[in-house]
């Protein structure tokens, strides 16, 4: 990479690194360019136009993009597959409406008092809002995904067929 295009990303770090931002983590893309999803994770929905915000911060570069909602996971990745992010649901404390003019919104504040940002959207933050309330309520990150038994082999000797 030329020196100003890493000045660059390395300015785009650091104006946004506080402690909520730093939450998130990079996503993997597959090659359709959907997030690779953990063991037992399943999208429950996706909405386009979303921002991500942090908290009294008016620009973001994180201006435009798709959010799937998992039952593990908040992903957002760029409209030009350019970022791709995700904040595990067990960051999150809670999560409430906000009212504004001009967009619609959610604050979303982390664990701990670690930090505090906003999802903006043009529409559907009821059924957001619901939905993420729904997977908070459930946990389902913290539920261990049971692996199956070895299917014990099938004879007819035990039955005295075949002897």
């Amino acid at each position: 990479l030329s020196h100003s295009v890493k000045e660059g990303i390395r300015s785009k770090q650091s104006q946004y690194s506080t402690a909520s931002m730093r939450k998130f983590h990079s996503v993997p893309l597959n090659e359709s360019k959907r997030p690779k999803l953990l063991d037992g994770e399943v999208v429950h929905l996706m909405q386009g136009s979303v921002a991500l915000y942090e908290m009294n911060k008016n620009t973001t570069p994180f201006a435009k993009g798709v959010l799937h909602l998992t039952t593990h996971r908040m992903l957002w990745i760029s409209d030009t597959f350019k970022e791709s992010l995700g904040l595990s649901l067990s960051a999150v404390q809670s999560v409430e409406k906000v009212n504004s003019l001009t967009h619609q919104k959610l604050h979303i504040s982390l664990n701990n008092k670690e930090g505090e940002l906003i999802v903006g959207f043009s529409d559907g933050r009821n059924a957001i809002f619901t939905k993420f309330h729904e997977l908070l309520l459930k946990k389902s990150w913290e539920v261990q995904v049971q692996t199956p038994k070895k299917p014990t082999e099938f004879s007819t000797e035990r039955a005295g067929v075949g002897s």
